[in-house]
């Protein structure tokens, strides 16, 4: 009873080791490496050490495949399994040499199916041997698709099965009846079974058991998950619930000894009736009966011999052979293990065989070899003979010689003229046939399997041969040499540069415009063997893609899989225009894709684009009105293209009063009236205004900016802003009217100490500023607009005009500061302050205010003047909400390095000059910053920290007095005169209850949180600050 399965297995085979003369201390050879994990390792080793190297992440069932050291790739596909993943999912490779197991079985060494067979002790499976019934053999055949198990287990009936004589892949219970031996064969798919009869007294003993009847064994069966199911032809087939065939037995066979001299084919052979009968759930009996005149035939030649064969699989799988006889038209022989061609008497009997392998492991590749192995083990004679190997349609268990495909061509793919296994003179061995023409054909068909038959002359019997097939250990196997096609080049893309997307808002679709004649193109394409690969870009103007339509090519270097590979064409192309560039790919043998990736499709526009427009109803580009408008300014801009141009624009970049705006997308339009966007001007500012436009292709390309300027009002200072506090120096922009008539304009920066009360006087000249128009030019048209800009150190101020002494440097200050123009003939220069009143607060130090500084010593050092400064704690005292302390604090100033000037107050000058004192604890609120009362010189009231960070308020009327009343008391809010108090949102509020100022005022700061803080004089003095 023979096992037969339908797989493909590739054999791994070793590299010799070569054999060398020990040499006295001479290194030994680097061993040579057989497989590596994966492709890219692999690949390197074979490059590296000149021969092939097995890919182990490319093992299956029935294939190997390796990497040779030319970068191709070797894969050697069997007809049958020649590996299984074992129960932990590692790879064992099938052998079917029988071997005592450890649980008393026996069974193969390696066996895709787990073939188990009755031992010494135990029964197949490992069960116990029973009394009337013993499990033979049993079988697995995998789990369903409900995931159930599927098994079939054959018998014996009796129990009589001593323990087996292994030999090779052989298992044999002598005497199973008297005379009669019970032999088991390990095939790949399970297992083949012999019910030998030695003499003609043990099967007159069995026809004296018959008690009259027929001579036969009926054979217990046990399945799993399946049910046994006669057939027409004979077989008995075993079904799942799903109505899947998973195995069968086939209609036995029985012969006797006799065999041909030349054809090695048994002479005598004689059909077995198979009957099967259901015994319940999971059991039937097999019953064998062969035909009793052919075997009571006196003329028998014992041993006879009754096959039926057990084979793995309902049908064939993609990997499949059988053989056809002439004499046997209606035959099958799907189960066999040899495969026959051509006849051995003359023309008499005929016989070709049939192959089949899946076409998964072909397709896609370029098959540079391919050759056919098979195993001869039988010739005629010893004289060389061809065979051959044509195309056809697969074929099945059931195919006979009266069915069987025509071939198709009708023309060999392939032949060889051998002969072995007639004698030593010519011993079995393996023959291959070159098939590269056939295996490159099945690389491209659509179909899944690929079939081949084999023949020999059918009228000249020196061609007789007869091969092992896929159940033997001998199996047929493919050998093919390939390189695999890269897989598809993406799509180009272009340098972003100079060919940016550009979605436009008409239809929301991207488009690509280059301004690059020979623009540069990018693609990706990988290849599965990880070979270099190049790619070849070619530019067209139609997707018709002929010779006729391309316009230009260029291919790439050489670039690693998965890479970005570029290159530029050397043609120029036209500007204006569309194009079509596509992308395709070869490796580094020169094998291509096949095909093309799909189009880009980018336009050329190379100019430079027209100039925006700038216009503002009711001011000319570099005109000035002393009035003001009576509504806001909407100035209109303009970006069009130029009929037939494709450099229209498609963004505006926009610059209002130094201000940049985000790029603007635009509809691209070449008609002048179309307005691209608008700008507002507020009717409330004041002053000189300029609108900087550039138009900007799709391409990016800028075209030249157009600057437009206009005005009204006085003069106007946009820099300092409001609030600005410094120690150095502060940025000044201003602007004013045109030039106009004047020959010539001068500017410069005027200050004074705030609080004066009046616009025009008290003012300090500063440093002279350079005057130009809005483009930065010194050269003003007499329609320009001037501005100027540049700093002004707030430590120059030192002097107000007409002022008896200097300003106290280590208090702070605020300054008022204005910019004036002086038109030549004019004697009344245009100033700022009636336009932008602006004051600055200079600081005496560079704490504070986000300076930087760095930690030294006991202090910290301002990093911008060299200034120090440092606080300690002199005594802290517990108390009932927290502890009561008095520090003091000293920051150095930049000067001279005397206190002369050092600002001091009876309550926190108690340490003496330099030193500022602090009271502090949980109630004292902000009762330890030093308030510097500069009433009566800049019109503030300054609270510095122990840091000498300021908080500066100025009088609500902005002049150097207190505010008093006539009658009754009032409350005045001081208003906040840096952006730091503005921060701090703390209200510093001046309380007076009599007509003038004097003992009864109180001060108080409320912070954000609630906490208030009151302060009152110890002293007063008309006249003192």
């Amino acid at each position: 009873m023979a096992v037969v399965a339908a797989l493909t297995v590739t054999l791994v085979a070793a590299e010799p080791a070569s054999a060398t003369t020990p040499a006295a201390k001479k290194p030994a050879a680097a061993k040579t490496v057989t497989s590596r994990p994966d492709l890219v390792s692999a690949r390197v080793t074979a490059k590296a050490q000149g021969s092939r190297v097995e890919v182990e992440s490319l093992r299956d069932e029935t294939s190997t495949t390796w990497v040779n050291p030319d970068g191709t790739m070797t894969t050697q596909a069997h007809g049958g399994p020649i590996r299984y993943r074992d129960d932990s999912g590692a790879w064992r490779d099938v052998d079917l040499t029988m071997a005592e197991a450890a649980d008393g079985t026996v069974g193969p060494k390696g066996h895709p199916g787990r073939l188990s067979l009755a031992g010494a002790t135990k029964a197949a499976g490992g069960v116990a041997k029973g009394t009337d019934e013993t499990d033979l053999a049993v079988a697995k055949q995998g789990k369903g698709k409900h995931k159930q198990d599927r098994d079939v287990t054959l018998g014996w009936p009796g129990g009589k099965l001593g323990t087996p004589v292994l030999s090779g892949t052989t298992a044999t219970y002598k005497s199973v009846k008297p005379g009669v031996d019970l032999v088991v064969d390990a095939r790949r798919s399970g297992y083949e079974t012999h019910l030998i009869i030695n003499t003609p007294q043990a099967l007159a003993a069995l026809k004296v058991d018959a008690k009259g009847g027929p001579v036969s064994w009926s054979i217990p069966v046990k399945t799993k998950g399946l049910t046994a199911r006669a057939e027409k032809d004979g077989s008995v087939s075993f079904v799942d619930a799903d109505g899947q065939v998973t195995s069968h037995v086939a209609a036995p066979v029985a012969w006797d000894a006799v065999v041909d001299e030349h054809s090695g084919n048994r002479v005598n052979e004689s059909p077995v009736t198979m009957t099967v009968a259901q015994k319940g759930a999971g059991r039937a009996v097999l019953t064998l009966t062969p035909d009793q005149g052919w075997l009571l035939d006196p003329s028998r030649v014992f041993p006879v011999t009754i096959d039926p064969t057990y084979a793995g699989g309902g049908n064939v799988g993609t990997s499949f052979d059988t053989y056809v006889s002439s004499a046997y038209s209606t035959a099958t022989y799907s189960t066999a293990t040899e495969l026959r061609v051509g006849t051995y008497n003359g023309g008499g009997d005929k016989y070709r065989s049939f192959l089949s392998f899946p076409l998964a492991s072909f397709k896609g590749k370029d098959i540079t070899s391919a050759s056919l192995s098979l195993y001869e083990f039988h010739s005629w004679s010893c004289t060389a003979k061809p065979f051959y190997v044509h195309s056809t349609a697969p074929t099945s268990s059931s195919t006979s010689w009266s069915n069987q495909p025509s071939p198709s061509p009708t023309t060999a793919w392939g032949s060889a003229s051998v002969a072995k296994g007639f004698s030593s003179s010519c011993a079995a061995g393996r023959v291959s046939v070159p098939i590269t023409s056939l295996i490159d054909t099945w690389s491209g068909a659509s179909a899944s399997t690929g079939a081949m038959r084999l023949s020999a002359s059918e009228t000249d019997s020196y061609g007789w041969k007869k091969f092992y097939s896929v159940e033997s250990s001998q199996d047929p196997y493919i050998t093919f040499t390939y390189n695999r096609k890269p897989n598809a080049a993406s799509a180009p893309t272009m340098e972003a540069a100079y060919t940016p997307s550009y979605v436009d808002p008409r239809d929301n679709l991207t488009y690509l415009f280059t301004t690059d004649s020979t623009p540069r193109f990018y693609s990706k394409a990988t290849d599965p063997d990880g070979s270099l690969v190049r790619v070849t870009f070619e530019v067209h103007n139609s997707t018709a893609g002929t010779t006729a339509s391309k316009v230009a090519s260029c291919e790439t270097a050489a670039g690693a899989s998965g890479a970005s590979v570029d290159c530029s064409p050397t043609t120029a192309l036209a500007n204006n225009t569309y194009y079509y560039a596509r992308a395709a790919v070869r490796d580094d043998r020169g094998l291509w894709n096949g095909t093309w990736s799909a189009w880009t499709k980018f336009g050329t526009a190379y100019n430079t684009p027209p100039a925006a427009t700038v216009s503002c109803p009711g001011y000319g580009n570099g005109s000035w009105t002393d009035t003001a408008p009576t509504a806001d300014v909407v100035c209109s801009i303009k970006a069009t293209g130029i009929t037939n141009d494709w450099s229209t624009p498609g963004y505006v970049d926009l610059v209002v009063d130094g201000v940049a705006k985000p790029r603007l997308k635009v509809t691209p339009t070449n008609d002048p009236a179309v307005v691209a966007t608008t700008v507002t001007i507020p009717k409330t500012a004041a002053g000189a205004h300029t609108i900087k436009a550039t138009a900007v292709a799709r391409t990016l390309k800028p075209a030249p900016a157009t600057t437009y300027s206009f005005g009204w009002g006085g003069a106007s200072l946009t820099l300092p802003t409001a609030g600005t506090a410094s120690s150095g120096k502060v940025a000044i922009a201003a602007g004013g009217p045109p030039r106009g008539t004047a020959a010539s304009v001068s500017g410069k920066i005027q200050w004074r100490v705030a609080g004066s009360g009046s616009e025009a006087t008290g003012w300090t000249d500063g440093p002279a500023l350079t005057v130009t128009n809005n483009a930065g030019s010194p050269t003003l048209a007499s329609t320009d607009p001037v501005k100027v800009s540049g700093s002004f150190a707030l430590a120059s101020a030192v002097r107000e005009a007409g002022a008896a002494a200097d300003l106290n440097s280590r208090v702070p200050v605020l300054l008022d500061v204005q910019v004036c123009f002086s038109y030549a003939g004019v004697s009344t220069p245009q100033c700022t302050w009636s336009q932008t009143a602006r004051s600055v607060t200079r600081v005496p130090h560079a704490f504070g205010n986000g300076y930087p500084t760095s930690d030294a010593g006991p202090g910290q050092v301002a990093l911008f003047t060299g200034e120090f400064n440092t606080s300690a704690t002199d005594v802290s005292v517990p108390g009932y909400s927290g502890d009561l302390a008095l520090s003091r604090s000293h920051t150095s100033f930049d000067g001279d390095g005397t206190v002369a000037g050092w600002p001091t107050d009876p309550v926190t000058g108690v340490f003496g000059p330099g030193w500022t004192a602090s009271l502090e604890g949980p109630d004292a609120g902000a009762a330890g910053l030093q308030v510097i009362d500069n009433t009566r010189t800049d019109g503030t009231i300054v609270l510095v920290d122990e840091e000498g960070e300021p908080l500066v308020y100025q009088t609500p009327s902005k002049n150097r007095a207190y505010k008093v009343t006539q009658t009754g008391s009032a409350k005045w809010p001081y208003l906040p005169a840096t952006t730091d108090t503005t921060a701090a949102a703390a209200d510093l509020v001046i309380t007076n209850t009599t007509a003038a100022p004097g003992a009864t005022m109180t001060m108080t700061l409320t912070e954000e949180d609630g906490t208030v803080t009151t302060w009152a004089p110890v002293a007063y003095s008309a006249t003192a600050d």
